[in-house]
């Protein structure tokens, strides 16, 4: 676009900065137009969204809670089928991982003797179905503790193994289906064990005087 130079009228080629004729600088406009779009909120919409957002947090919350337990219930049941006696122990609360790793014993159980029920319950169960045996598992029932039972509870995980009696939210009684496979066939079991929810994560529940399931 030509320019024109406001001093002697004469018009200027595009891109020129000062007047052909008369050596004027010559003035630079630009025009910029502005667009304004108005924004509508659909509130159906935001409200949707919001609604999503709230359920996907709380699924979270309900999967982390649920898959929590069953993180715990696959570490001990792995490490018994790989005589895992670390593995082991990382199904327990912590402060029972420290406290047995430190090699204290708390009555008739202390880390040899964990290790050694844990040799045990794996060479018969290897006798049995032979060296690379598979164990499934399956929880098939849950029985959630009453207030009195987990004080109790809190009093006893505190006193044995150190665990605030704060930090204990729930306790359950589990009947769990496990299955064994191995040397051509099968062999099913009915087994018990207890759980706990520290804050907001699930532990296999420490007992005194042995870390084993029992068969019913």
């Amino acid at each position: 676009m030509a320019r024109i130079c406001k001093s002697c009228g004469s018009t200027n080629s595009f891109g020129s900065r000062f007047c052909e004729e008369c050596g004027q600088k010559l003035e630079v406009k630009i025009n910029v137009s502005t667009i304004k779009t108005k924004f509508n909120v659909n509130r159906n919409f935001t409200f949707t969204l919001i609604a999503i957002i709230v359920a996907i947090l709380l699924l979270s919350m309900i999967s982390n809670s649920i898959f929590g337990l069953d993180q715990s219930l696959h570490k001990y049941f792995r490490a018994i089928e790989k005589n895992d006696i670390e593995l082991f122990l990382k199904a327990f609360p912590k402060q029972t991982q420290l406290l047995l790793n430190q090699k204290e014993s708390f009555g008739d159980l202390s880390y040899e003797e964990a290790s050694k029920n844990l040799d045990t319950i794996y060479n018969t169960f290897m006798n049995d179905h032979g060296e690379n045996y598979r164990l499934r598992f399956k929880v098939r029932a849950k029985e959630y503790w009453p207030k009195f039972r987990i004080s109790s509870a809190k009093d006893y995980l505190f006193e044995t193994w150190t665990i605030p009696k704060r930090r204990v939210n729930k306790v359950i009684s589990l009947t769990i289906n496990m299955e064994l496979k191995g040397k051509g066939y099968k062999e099913d079991y009915i087994i018990s064990l207890k759980a706990l929810k520290l804050g907001s994560k699930w532990y296999v529940y420490p007992e005194n005087n042995s870390l084993f399931f029992k068969i019913d």
